[in-house]
C-alpha cells in the first residue's frame, strides 16, 4: 500500500509540475513584444489646407502588453541600410497606443532595390513593414 501511494504521489507531482511548466511557457509567449508597422504614401492635411507634395507615412502600433520605445525609422536596399531622420523620436508607446511619423523623402520608395522599411525599438529590434504593404507602396510611385 505504501509503495502504491508513493508511486501515485510521484505521478501526481510530475504531472502537476509539467502542467505548471507548460502554463509558464504559454504566459511567456503571450507576453512578448509585438509591434505592427505599416506605411503608405499620401499628403498631409493641416486645418483646411492639404499639402501638394507626397509624404511617406509610417504608422507604428504597440500590440504587446508592455511599453516600448521607438528610436528610429529606416529601411534596406539590396546593398545597404538607411535611416530616416525624425526629430520627434525616441517616443514611448504604451500597450495599444500608436503613432504616425512622416518624411517628405519619397524617393526611397521609388528605388527598385528597396527591400524593407522598418521601425527600430530601444532593444535593437527592427519591426518590418509586411511584404504586401511594401509592394503596394512601390507600386504607387
Amino acid at each position: 500500500m505504501g509503495t502504491q501511494l508513493t508511486l501515485l504521489l510521484a505521478v501526481w507531482g510530475s504531472l502537476l509540475s509539467t502542467l505548471t511548466f507548460v502554463w509558464i511557457l504559454y504566459l511567456q509567449y503571450k507576453d512578448k513584444t509585438r509591434v505592427q508597422v505599416s506605411c503608405f504614401v499620401g499628403g498631409l492635411i493641416s486645418g483646411n489646407m492639404a499639402s501638394e507634395e507626397d509624404y511617406v507615412v509610417f504608422r507604428i502600433t504597440n500590440n504587446g502588453k508592455r511599453p516600448i520605445v521607438i528610436t528610429g525609422l529606416g529601411g534596406s536596399y539590396q546593398d545597404h541600410d538607411f535611416r530616416i531622420p525624425v526629430p520627434t523620436l525616441p517616443r514611448t508607446l504604451q500597450p495599444g497606443q500608436s503613432m504616425a511619423q512622416h518624411t517628405a523623402d519619397v524617393s526611397m520608395v521609388g528605388q527598385p532595390s528597396l527591400k524593407n522599411l522598418w521601425a527600430l525599438d530601444s532593444a535593437g529590434n527592427s519591426w518590418k513593414v509586411n511584404k504586401e504593404n511594401l509592394t503596394a507602396i512601390k507600386r504607387y510611385i
